[in-house]
């Protein structure tokens, strides 16, 4: 293979590994947020507080989302078994820092406000288009 066939492979590898490795890439991601709807001390919570927390935060933070309530169910460390109310919000965004720390910001207000240990949160690229 001659020098200047293997240079250029070289050069278009290079090429390909700075376009897939770019964090700023605009790929397409789905986010899945699960919200618990119980303080880490197992009180519920309200509906009515998690509507004002949406009005507050989410709707000012993300540009649309899909919303759905559900019953979660998880074991914490000790085994022990919980059951809970939960939403969850599926929030479609370019893969950007701005969009996930956007996300992260919603999670800390919500991990404060409501006193929850944790907060699940699933991402995956996604190809999507409105037709």
């Amino acid at each position: 293979m001659s020098s200047v066939k293997i240079k250029a492979i070289i050069i278009f590898s290079g090429i390909l590994v700075m376009c897939c490795s770019n964090p700023e890439a605009t790929s397409s991601v789905k986010t899945e947020i699960y919200f618990g709807l119980s303080t880490s001390t197992g009180e519920p919570i309200p509906l009515e507080d998690w509507e004002v927390f949406k009005e507050k935060n989410v709707e000012e933070i993300l540009s649309g989302y899909t919303e759905i309530l559900g019953n979660g169910f998880w074991s914490d460390d000790e085994g022990v078994k919980h059951h809970e109310k939960s939403v969850t919000l599926i929030y479609l965004h370019e893969n950007t820092t701005s969009e996930n720390l956007k996300i992260d910001s919603l999670i800390s207000l919500y991990k404060t406000e409501f006193e929850q240990h944790s907060v699940l949160k699933v991402q995956y690229p996604v190809e999507m288009e409105f037709k």
